[in-house]
């Protein structure tokens, strides 16, 4: 499979673009021309021609959306001139589905499109982060990564030693329970030699609002101009200007510890290249200064609580996963009460000051995503009840998911609890669920189908 994505790289040629590809749209399904159970979510440039080369990004989503990612880079992708290529298969699992679906999107895009070879990129959020980053390493042939919400795989075949070289940028919230793990993927990174830059936007673990992937790609561009690229769709002052308005947006909200660190980053980025002095007098006085410190020391005391707590947490969930929470059996074992009182703990916590709130929510998301995530395990397993205590957790921590709320009423429908499993359904419509076809294509709701209740709510979706 590494064999073949990596031959993959070697294949662009001047492709054709079939006459319904229509640059300038986006379209949600490309079907692969060798392998027709491949799809793709599409943008091409407007002004897109076969005699071009342009660069693409091929783009990783950790539940298959490929639509959605495509129409948070369009703007950027219109601007500078990038194809999208963005996989309706790939998706959080098995490391072969994702270099399967890889490969039928690299040997597409080779067949149909004109690619510049030297300008390839992967980027992705989540799981998918992980899966653009492995790609780059497997191939050594990606010229940069733009990854969301998430870090390196944390496979050691996958991860990038001293033998690789691309250009990496993180973009997440500063809710992301990621957070902290970006944070140490930029030291490491720098430490082998790797040009790399991280972006903050103000949320949690989801995908980045385009102004953000906008910044991403133009950073990106940036390093190619200083190895001497041309980009003629590329222009340096709009690209300043950009970083200049998240530095001017920190400073405003007195964010100053974070404009400062921003600002340090464009004057390398931008010295010798364009007059900084306009930024620099706007910036200086904030330089050492009593808020700067102060916020300084703030945030590393922070990182470091932190810290504590996830390896507290890490440790509580390993514990949970071999136990099953089964207190029944031993009455050492941290239960459901154990980690409700964690979770309201935290919430206490988030009301101190700023700083506290986004490490809190990056902790409750944590709780949340881990319990999620074993929870569909123990569900595969044929182990409903404990995925149902699991989903509990989860519901108590994000206590607002309509995917949390859906779940468990499969849950209960796989145990044809009625009552129960209208509770939980009737709880995601009220959450924002609005597609009837979620619930009528679900096995675990047949049993409801003469229920009034349960046609009064597709009435309701309806």
């Amino acid at each position: 499979m590494k064999t073949l994505l990596f031959a993959c790289l070697f294949l662009f040629i001047v492709g054709q673009c079939p006459a319904q590809l229509t640059p300038g749209k986006v379209i949600d399904s490309v079907f692969c021309l060798e392998d027709s159970e491949q799809s793709y979510a599409l943008y091409l440039p407007s002004n897109y021609s076969d005699s071009i080369e342009w660069p693409a990004i091929f783009i990783f989503e950790p539940a298959a959306r490929g639509h959605l990612p495509v129409k948070r880079f369009r703007p950027v992708a219109e601007e500078l001139g990038y194809i999208l290529i963005s996989s309706n298969n790939s998706r959080n699992g098995s490391w072969e589905v994702v270099f399967y679906a890889a490969e039928a999107l690299f040997s597409d895009a080779s067949e149909r499109y004109t690619v510049d070879a030297s300008r390839i990129y992967t980027a992705g959020f989540s799981g998918g982060a992980r899966a653009a980053a492995a790609l780059a390493v497997i191939t050594n042939q990606i010229a940069g990564v733009i990854a969301c919400g998430a870090g390196l795989p944390n496979t050691v075949e996958y991860q990038p030693n001293k033998a690789h070289r691309f250009d990496y940028v993180s973009v997440a919230g500063v809710k992301d329970m990621n957070y902290l793990e970006l944070k140490k993927v930029a030291k490491k990174l720098e430490e082998l030699g790797f040009v790399n830059h991280q972006l903050w936007f103000n949320g949690g673990h989801t995908w980045p609002p385009s102004h953000y992937l906008k910044q991403a790609v133009y950073w990106l561009e940036l390093q190619q101009v200083k190895r001497g690229s041309y980009n003629p769709y590329y222009n340096l002052k709009t690209a300043f200007n950009i970083d200049v308005h998240t530095i001017d947006s920190l400073l405003e909200i007195s964010e100053i510890y974070n404009a400062v660190d921003h600002y340090y980053k464009t004057v390398e980025d931008y010295k010798e290249r364009i007059d900084l002095t306009s930024l620099e007098s706007r910036v200086s006085p904030y330089i050492d200064g009593k808020e700067f410190k102060k916020q300084a020391k703030r945030q590393l005391k922070i990182e470091r609580q932190e810290a504590r707590y996830q390896d507290k947490y890490f440790e509580a969930f390993s514990e949970a996963w071999y136990t099953r929470l089964r207190v029944e059996n031993d009455s050492t074992i941290k239960g459901i009460w154990w980690w409700q009182n964690e979770i309201d703990e935290l919430r206490s916590l988030a009301k101190k000051e700023n700083g506290y709130l986004s490490m809190s929510l990056r902790l409750l998301n944590l709780i949340w995503a881990k319990f999620a995530e074993a929870s569909f395990n123990f569900q595969q397993q044929g182990d409903t009840k404990t995925a149902i205590t699991f989903n509990e957790i989860w519901l108590y921590a994000d206590p607002s998911s309509v995917w949390g709320s859906f779940n468990m009423a499969k849950l209960y429908g796989l145990s044809y609890n009625k009552k129960k499993t209208m509770y939980y359904l009737n709880m995601a419509y009220e959450l924002g669920m609005s597609r009837p076809q979620s619930i009528k294509k679900q096995p675990e709701f047949s049993f409801l189908k003469k229920e009034a209740e349960y046609i009064e709510l597709l009435q309701k979706l309806n």
